[in-house]
């Protein structure tokens, strides 16, 4: 039975940026808060935690025409859903790729259907930009939900801390780089999320003085990111071959003594790799 007021599922525009941080904000139950600074806020917990963030990070969804979906009781936004919608390698073979990249209902108002409704909306953009699955990559509190809208583990990879210290560096080409340089290529380290999710972070959707990019090149036959992740830690993400990841490891040496990153089971042993948890990713298959 639809909510009294509720209104359709509908894209967001800048002018729901308050609403949309009020949503994230309605799960922080930090008494000073409101007295942190916009850096410590970002570091908490990503751009939506301010309106100043929040208004940059939505501006980068739209001028790269990424789907970004609200929904309404009564005026008010009480669900917000980012899609990054792109072809990249998935399951070794090209595909037209919607990650479902952030979902949250206000706490208020969960219970009654909005987060089911816009994963709905989700799967119709979907099918409509001619996409062959949509992913996500579910908080464990959250994977029952998805497992009701018919999702399925298709992905499965290892969360693990590295020790750069037992890597020598190889020479690389200091570059940026485009995403038709690695949509090609399989992501074989840093998977947390769609591929596409880890270059658009990288490279476009930045915010000057929080997030850092310390490193990013070619090396061997593989394109790579070392960057600071918000927890302080050093992360790397790397595009081409796995048996280019010591050499990167070596290479992010100089900035960290440890690193998160994601990687397959084969490797966990290879590279002396620390398991912290298990990253699955879920999906539907669209066509």
């Amino acid at each position: 039975m639809p909510l009294q007021g509720y209104k359709m599922i509908r894209e967001a525009t800048l002018d729901d940026t308050m609403g949309i941080v009020k949503c994230h904000l309605s799960d922080v139950d930090i008494p000073e808060y409101p007295r942190l600074s916009v850096f410590d806020r970002y570091k908490y917990g990503g751009p939506w935690m301010s309106v100043e963030t929040c208004s940059i990070h939505l501006n980068y969804m739209f001028l790269h025409n990424q789907p970004v979906l609200v929904a309404e009781i009564g005026n008010e936004v009480v669900g917000e859903l980012e899609l990054l919608i792109e072809e990249e390698m998935f399951l070794k073979k090209l595909r037209k790729v919607c990650n479902a990249d952030v979902l949250i209902v206000h706490r208020d108002f969960r219970g009654k259907g909005i987060g089911k409704a816009l994963m709905q909306k989700a799967e119709e953009f979907a099918k409509a930009k001619g996409c062959d699955v949509i992913l996500v990559t579910p908080e464990d509190r959250s994977y029952g939900f998805y497992k009701r809208l018919g999702y399925k583990k298709l992905l499965e990879n290892y969360v693990v801390k590295i020790s750069t210290g037992n890597f020598d560096p190889e020479d690389a080409k200091l570059c940026s780089f485009s995403w038709e340089k690695v949509k090609r290529l399989e992501l074989v380290a840093g998977r947390f999320q769609s591929s596409y999710h880890h270059w658009f972070s990288s490279f476009v959707d930045l915010i000057a003085d929080i997030d850092k990019i310390l490193e990013a090149g070619r090396l061997g036959k593989s394109y790579y990111v070392i960057r600071e992740l918000p927890n302080g830690f050093g992360g790397i993400y790397v595009w081409g071959h796995e048996k280019d990841i010591p050499g990167i490891l070596g290479r992010a040496k100089k900035y960290f003594s440890e690193v998160i990153t994601a990687i397959s089971r084969d490797l966990i042993e290879e590279l002396e790799a620390e398991i912290l948890r298990r990253n699955i990713i879920l999906g539907k298959w669209i066509s």
